[in-house]
């Protein structure tokens, strides 16, 4: 930013308006340092037990995943845990 400042001049004992003129412009650049990805992982089988382990064992290799990606465990979460019954067609 580069201020400028006008001095008034005076002319028949009358002084002048003051001006100040300020222009400028700026930019500020940064990289991203958060991302929040939400997944599901649905598991349908006649057992609930079967449907959990065979859950469990998928979410293990996703955690797994994302740890080998340089993911810290504690920014992990389990947001949400549904049971649900219903007919496998």
């Amino acid at each position: 930013m580069y201020p400028t400042y006008i001095w008034p001049s005076r002319q028949n004992g009358e002084s002048m308006n003051r001006t100040i003129v300020v222009t400028g412009n700026g930019e500020v650049v940064v990289e991203p340092n958060i991302a929040v990805v939400q997944l599901s992982v649905i598991t349908e089988s006649e057992s609930l037990s079967q449907a959990q382990q065979q859950n469990s064992e998928i979410m293990t290799k996703v955690i797994q995943a994302l740890d080998e990606a340089g993911i810290p465990s504690e920014q992990i979460q389990t947001i949400s845990y549904t049971v649900e019954q219903g007919t496998i067609m």
